[in-house]
Parts: C-alpha cells; structure tokens; sequence
C-alpha cells in the first residue's frame, strides 16, 4: 500500500562541468524505476565574484 498525500521530492545540486555532467547516470537510473519520490535537478552557476560578495546562508 502507498501512503497517501504528496511524494517527497529529492533535489539534486550540481555545478557546472564536470559535475552536471556526472549527475546524467543518476538521473537516468531513477527514471527508469519508481523509488517513491519525484526528483528534480537544479544546476547551480557560481561566478567567482558572486561568491566574493553574497552570503550564502
């Protein structure tokens, strides 16, 4: 029996390439069978002098 309401959803974080690139596998295998939550890819862009003058919290 599945439980009832919304699936979790997973975020996968990655950079630019290499390690975008590297996340395909992943996503592939989780596509093809149903683990039980939705996953969404979210590529991150962080130039040099961003990252000098923002806070990430």
């Amino acid at each position: 029996m599945k439980p009832a309401g919304p699936r979790p959803t997973v975020a996968i974080v990655a950079g630019a390439r290499p390690n975008f690139m590297k996340v395909a596998p992943v996503l592939r295998a989780v596509a093809a069978r149903d683990y039980g939550f939705d996953v969404i890819l979210v590529q991150c862009l962080l130039s040099d002098r961003i990252a000098r003058t923002k806070t990430i919290a």
